[in-house]
């Protein structure tokens, strides 16, 4: 009850507040960007397969990697901390900014970083 309250005290007031109260509210959303090869959001799925492990982003693919089947990234199996880190950053719902090379010869999005936006404490 006390939220309520609270929405309701701040519209019945002066624009300012009004317009602070919908500047703080956009400041708490994480928004998703991209760029020509990287793309930065929420890991939403996560798969194993034989050459290494699968991520999928709720913001979708970077502009490289324009045509990957299903939207899968693909993190080599070679690249062991960049999985661990990956399924870190998935367990605590964290964030992540991820750089890729572009297609390779089978379609696969390559993924060579992997940056989480904020570390679990």
């Amino acid at each position: 009850m006390k939220i309520r309250s609270l929405f309701r005290d701040v519209w019945s007031g002066d624009l300012i507040k009004k317009f602070l109260f919908v500047l703080c509210g956009l400041a708490l959303a994480s928004p998703a960007f991209s760029g020509p090869n990287w793309v930065s959001g929420n890991i939403t799925q996560i798969t194993s397969v034989s050459i290494g492990l699968m991520i999928m982003l709720d913001s979708g693919l970077p502009d490289n990697c324009v045509g990957t089947p299903y939207g899968w990234m693909l993190i080599p199996d070679s690249a062991k901390s960049i999985v661990a880190l990956t399924l870190l950053a998935k367990i605590y719902k964290s964030p992540v900014a991820v750089y890729t090379t572009g297609r390779d010869a089978n379609g696969n999005c390559i993924v060579n970083q992997v940056q989480p936006s904020s570390v679990p404490s």
